[in-house]
């Protein structure tokens, strides 16, 4: 069995809003993909955690989707698709 460490910093989305004001704080949320909570994100700095110990033999890819709004129009957000592919190391 090949898996991955609890809680482990797979990276981080990043996210721009033009605003000048409180309105250019962005806000990261995971929508969808993520029915088992594998997944979590700091939704202030973007980044992505896994909440469990993730088996490479049960499952070797993963994919779920966030948004990132500042929270004044969060149904007009953009929408991030993301992949998380197991790979070998040799």
């Amino acid at each position: 069995m090949i898996t991955s460490k609890f809680c482990a910093n797979l990276g981080k989305v990043h996210a721009v809003d033009a605003d000048d004001n409180e309105n250019a704080k962005v806000f990261y949320y995971v929508i969808r993909g993520n029915e088992n909570n594998l997944f979590s994100i700091d939704r202030r700095d973007g980044s992505v955690y896994t909440l469990v110990s993730l088996d490479r033999e049960q499952n070797n890819s993963y994919e779920f989707f966030v948004k990132a709004t500042n929270n004044a129009n969060y149904n007009s957000a953009p929408v991030m698709r993301m992949f998380l592919y197991y790979c070998s190391v040799l």
